[in-house]
């Protein structure tokens, strides 16, 4: 068997895949046995407060990272659509693609700007924090 540049993308998408599946499992592995030694009442109180304790920037952030990983699978597709060619209608998947990409570009856009503009709302409620602090001492 010859190699191929063809089998190039396939092994850093496979790379890629194992990568990310590999952070989830070892995730859901900590919450099962988590699960086991909390039992399950105490796991799901504080399950719902780890929930309700995420704050709009650690959403946004994550957010963000989910768009980008979207983002280079849409250019990995582009690149890779022409260059494999499924017979009479690959360019339909190419233009699906282009589009895809563009729109979710600007939602990475717009979500990168929400993220910037969160942070440095958590600056200026870390500063005037930090303010009342100095305040209530010097009292």
């Amino acid at each position: 068997m010859e190699f191929q540049w063809i089998y190039v993308p396939w092994i850093i998408g496979t790379l890629i895949a194992t990568y990310f599946l590999y952070r989830a499992l070892k995730r859901i592995v900590k919450g099962i046995i988590s699960y086991r030694k909390l039992g399950k009442e105490e796991f799901k109180k504080r399950l719902k407060e780890g929930f309700e304790s995420i704050t709009p920037t650690q959403k946004s952030k994550g957010e963000l990272r989910g768009l980008w990983i979207m983002q280079l699978g849409l250019l990995v597709g582009v690149i890779v659509t022409p260059i494999v060619r499924i017979t009479g209608f690959w360019y339909w998947i190419e233009i699906l693609l282009i589009g895809s990409f563009v729109l979710n570009g600007f939602g990475l856009l717009g979500k990168w700007q929400v993220y910037q503009i969160q942070k440095k709302q958590d600056e200026v409620m870390k500063s005037l924090d930090l303010t009342r602090e100095e305040q209530n001492v010097n009292e």
